[in-house]
């Protein structure tokens, strides 16, 4: 915290503020002294006030006493010889007043006759000085102050004499005043809180005192302050002291009437000192509260208005200063456009600021040209390749007043070692003699140019070639002479060196010839050596590439001319299906044919995806895709496909859970699936006798804090079998492609499962293991890493369509091949489109132009005009190029569906055509509302003879656009189906269709496959959006 210093301008600015608000302050100092005393002068007053009242209820109380004596008089002296009647009148008088201790009455010798107070013996009053004044003046006496014998209080006396026939004091009527009735004066005075009333003798004795009678009434304090006051002040006055309970009041006190032959008693009232200065102080308080915050706010207008119209502008004036200061002569106050006298002092500054930066700049730019110009002279003095010296006078010998670098370094020496020498030091020989004759001449005006000897610091001598030139001043005086010095030295050796060299050089030259022309040659023979490599090299890439072409295009080829045949079997075999369920029709003995031709193009599909995954994985394309899935579910569909087909074979099957395992995990299923299976379907292959066993654990556990997982699971999956078994040196050889160990078995199978799955195995960061002995079994595993998801929650479709609402919509299909065409108007006929046929690419072309489709089913492998072609010239007709172009393909290569959408058609389907993407498709482009089949749900149930079929067309939402997921969840729902998880399926194609309205034709496509496990279709159905996107 920085420390309040006057040195400041702001400081100094409070200051004279603080002193301009000192009047103020004195001002209510005295005001307040003057009203403090003013107020305790009239608390004085008040409280004399008050104990002069007190003193005349006192007076008024002893008259009243005079009154009611003379009252008791009369009617005691008709009662005066029956004591009982005193007694009563007497008892009823003091009941009905309190301020009297006692009433009674005494005969001539002091002996009490009756008495209102009960007396328990004897007594007399002889003594008392009431009593002996009544008696002697017959009259009313007034008695002393002090104790009083009968009732034993404080109190004071009266007495009135009762008078015979003959005048004389028959008795004496008497009643005492109890002094304790000032307490009820006080009382109804109302005094302010803390104060009190005192009665006191002369002597300090306290007779009455409230409050706190009863601890104080009856002690004697003589060095009371207030005692002390009233001795010495003999009447009545007032004094602001501590009372005997050391409580600050003022006091006012005053006698009070009694006998003049006695020594006076006083009462004293008293108020605490605060009250009476409690308004005072009050106002005081208000008014110095009043002054601070007018100062805090004096301070804080100085504080912020000293910042706002002077420090402010000082700060940035300083600022100026300083940077100006500081070499900065752009440096400007900013106050030009003020008009006070910080203003007058900002322009000052500012013109004082350009009138400097004018000057510097001058003298920048005179320094500038002088040091370019001593730059350049240096320069050229040190840079030369001359020896230069300045030479000057002294006593007639040439000193060397400079020299260049050169100089002092050919000679030998530092620089400073020869300046302030005689230059003929370093001349030799005969140089010596015309270096001084030479001096003396150029020194009077004549250049010299001459040659030089000079000898260096380790006695070379140097031949050089002088050049000196008079130095003169303004007035052309010499003042002195500038030598330079051609070093002739080595050019003079080099002469006769360079001799010497040449007669060498023509030897040298024509030996380095002839080992020239042999090494010429030896390189000419490496370079043909190299060309011949890099040629070589350049053919087996070039023959590397056409292998994996003649590879890929083999592979297109093969999977063209086998999805071909198989879009025929397998549309035929849904067509069947499907009008077999729409119609009800018995199929008792085509069952099993239609079930047997679909699993057998299903099969023949299976191999041939096998080959093309070999190929992804080769070629290094196949990706996993993670999906989220529930683990014991998707194992139990894999143990149940096992256990059926070791049954089928009459093995046992045990599938067996080896730890507890995550209820829902992130992986690839389908993948995972794959590998199972393969290695389950190998297991129950390649065993005749005994038992499969599918056994799950968990190796280890990895919690993760994240929001999703807990953490990861290191999961062994493993298969051991009782079969053939494999030796030891043949585990590798499993797992080379098409490789097949044991020839005297007659096993189906391309040899395909292992390698593949071994590579699916190290795309997922794992290894696939294997232990085997021959005739005892086998035991593959592998141990696969994969993520907990304990929060996820699976998500939650309706007939057949028989047609479409509107009018009939024109479709051509265009394929060279009969039975596909054939199959797609099985297919789209009965819906109520109108069809057309063509059997070529022109004939494509032509149809076109005369039916004027609204949509094409395009083949893209036809003889002498292929689809490609067809689709860019439709595009380039006018009349259809906004024709809704699908192209139909059996190649599954991505290339083949980049050509065709980049030809202009508008989405790319895989043959085997899947009738429910067809329709998904018709939908979407032609916007079509579907119109089902109220009997589709009944067809179905009765029709169990169709198991595993499902129905040809799902219900869709009205004007539903086919758009399909993102890829990721296109490869989710494919591992699922993979996995054979319905439930998850369409827990996912709920949700899906929850986030986007135009995925629900999807959706519903994918539902109604889903509701008759056909997870095949969904399989082939999903893999397009997976694999390349949809294309719209």
């Amino acid at each position: 915290m920085r420390r309040f210093s006057l040195a400041t301008l702001r400081s100094r600015i409070i200051l004279l503020v603080l002193l301009a608000i000192i009047p103020a302050l004195a001002l209510i100092i005295f005001t307040d002294l003057r009203v403090r005393q003013a107020n305790l002068e009239q608390a004085h007053q008040d409280t004399l006030r008050v104990a002069q009242l007190a003193a005349q209820q006192h007076q008024l109380l002893i008259e009243g006493t005079r009154q009611l004596l003379l009252g008791l008089a009369q009617i005691l002296q008709l009662h005066r010889d029956d004591p009982a009647a005193c007694v009563t009148i007497l008892s009823n008088l003091l009941t009905k007043d309190s301020r009297y201790a006692n009433l009674g009455l005494a005969d001539p010798k002091g002996n009490l006759l009756c008495s209102a107070t009960p007396v328990s013996q004897p007594a007399t009053v002889a003594g008392q000085a009431w009593f002996k004044q009544a008696l002697q003046n017959r009259d009313f006496a007034i008695g002393e102050y002090g104790h009083d014998p009968v009732t034993g209080k404080f109190a004071l006396s009266f007495g009135y004499p009762l008078l015979n026939a003959a005048g004389s004091p028959s008795a004496v009527l008497f009643a005492t005043l109890d002094l304790a009735w000032f307490d009820h004066l006080a009382v109804t005075a109302g005094l302010p809180a803390g104060s009190a009333m005192v009665v006191i003798d002369r002597q300090g004795t306290i007779l009455a005192r409230y409050p706190d009678a009863a601890q104080w009434v009856g002690k004697t304090k003589p060095e009371d302050p207030l005692q002390q006051a009233m001795l010495a002040q003999q009447g009545e006055g007032t004094i602001e002291t501590l009372g005997i309970d050391n409580f600050l009041r003022l006091y006012a006190f005053t006698p009070l009437f009694g006998p003049a032959d006695h020594n006076p008693v006083y009462v004293a009232v008293g108020i605490p000192t605060g009250v009476a200065l409690a308004e005072v102080n009050r106002l005081t308080a208000l008014n110095l509260i009043a002054l601070g915050f007018v100062a805090v706010l004096a301070v804080l207008a100085a504080w912020l208005g000293s910042d706002l119209f002077i420090l402010r502008q000082l700060r940035t004036l300083v600022g100026a200063t300083r940077r100006l200061a500081g070499g900065d002569l752009r440096a400007r106050s900013g106050l030009i456009n003020n008009r006070d006298e910080l203003g007058q002092l900002g322009r000052a500054f500012d013109e004082m600021a350009s009138t400097l930066q004018i000057q510097q700049a001058e003298v920048e730019q005179a320094t500038t040209a002088l040091q370019r110009a001593e730059q350049r002279y240096r320069s050229l003095f040190e840079d030369a390749p001359l020896m230069y010296v300045l030479l000057n006078s002294q006593n007639g010998q040439p000193i060397i007043s400079d020299c260049n670098e050169l100089f002092a370094r050919t000679l030998g020496y530092q620089r400073a070692d020869v300046l302030g020498r005689v230059v003929t030091h370093f001349y030799a020989g005969e140089s010596k003699h015309k270096g001084l004759r030479h001096f003396s001449q150029t020194m009077a005006g004549q250049p010299i140019s001459d040659e030089r000897e000079l000898i260096t610091h380790d006695g070379r001598i140097l031949q050089t070639l002088l050049q000196a030139l008079p130095e003169t001043d303004e007035q052309g005086n010499v003042i002195g002479i500038r030598a330079m010095y051609v070093d002739l030295t080595a050019r003079k050796q080099a002469e006769a060196e360079l001799q010497q060299y040449r007669n060498h050089l023509e030897e040298m030259v024509a030996d380095r010839t002839a080992e020239l022309v042999k090494v010429v040659e030896q390189l000419e023979q490496e370079i043909k050596k190299r060309n011949q490599i890099e040629a070589e090299l350049q053919e087996a890439k070039q023959s590397a590439e056409l292998a994996n072409r003649a590879k890929s295009e083999f592979l297109a080829h093969m999977s063209h001319e086998l999805r071909t045949p198989l879009n025929g079997i397998l549309g035929y075999t849904q067509t069947l299906q499907r009008e077999a369920r729409q119609f009800g029709l018995p199929l008792t003995g085509w069952q099993d044919g239609l079930s047997t031709i679909q699993r057998s193009g299903e099969h023949l599909l299976t191999l041939i995806n096998d080959i093309l995954d070999l190929s992804k994985i080769e070629a290094g394309r196949l990706e996993l895709y993670p999906a989220n899935f529930y683990l014991n579910e998707f194992l139990q569909m894999i143990a149940d496909i096992a256990r059926i087909q070791a049954e089928q074979k009459g093995l046992a099957f045990k599938y067996e859970l080896l730890s507890p395992l995550p209820k829902v995990i992130q992986g690839d299923p389908r993948r995972l699936r794959q590998i199972l299976l393969n290695l389950l379907g190998n297991a129950v292959k390649f065993t005749e006798h005994g038992q499969i066993t599918f056994t799950v654990s968990v190796i280890e556990r990895t919690p993760i804090a994240g929001p999703e997982t807990s953490g990861t699971y290191l999961i062994r999956f493993q298969v051991a079998d009782t079969g053939i078994g494999i030796t030891p040196d043949k585990l590798e050889e499993i797992f080379q492609p098409f490789r097949q160990l044991d020839q005297i078995y007659n096993f189906e199978g391309a040899g395909l499962g292992l390698p593949i799955s071994r590579k699916l195995a190290e795309l997922m960061n794992s290894q696939l293991r294997v232990q085997s002995q021959p005739g005892q079994g086998s035991i593959f595993w592998l141990d696969v890493s994969l993520n907990d998801l304990p929060e996820w929650v699976e998500p939650t479709t309706p007939g057949d369509i028989t047609g479409y609402q509107g009018q009939r919509r024109k479709v051509l299909i265009i394929d060279d091949n009969r039975d596909n065409r054939a199959v797609l108007v099985a297919l789209l006929a009965p819906l109520g489109f109108e069809i057309a046929e063509a059997t070529d690419g022109t004939d494509g072309l032509r149809q076109a132009t005369e039916f004027q489709p609204e949509l094409i089913l395009l083949d893209l492998v036809m003889p002498r005009l292929s689809g490609i072609d067809v689709a860019q010239q439709i595009r380039q007709s006018s009349s259809l190029k906004d024709v809704i172009i699908i192209a139909v393909s059996a190649s599954a290569f991505g290339i083949t569906r980049e050509q065709s959408l980049a030809a202009g058609c508008n989405y790319f389907l895989p043959k085997p055509v899947e009738v429910n993407v067809l329709l998904d498709i018709l939908q979407h482009y032609l916007n079509l509302t579907w119109v089902y089949d109220e009997r589709a749900d009944t067809v179905r149930e009765e029709a169990t003879e169709f198991d595993g079929a499902a129905p040809l067309f799902p219900r869709l939402p009205v004007a539903a656009r086919l758009i399909g997921p993102p890829p990721g969840e296109a490869a989710l729902l494919f591992q699922l189906a993979q996995m054979g998880d319905v439930s998850e399926i369409r827990a996912r194609i709920n949700h899906l269709e929850q986030v986007d309205q135009n995925l629900a034709p999807f959706a519903a496509v994918v539902h109604s496959l889903a509701k008759t496990f056909e997870l095949e279709k969904i399989c082939d159905l999903v893999r397009h959006y997976m694999e390349e996107g949809y294309g719209a």
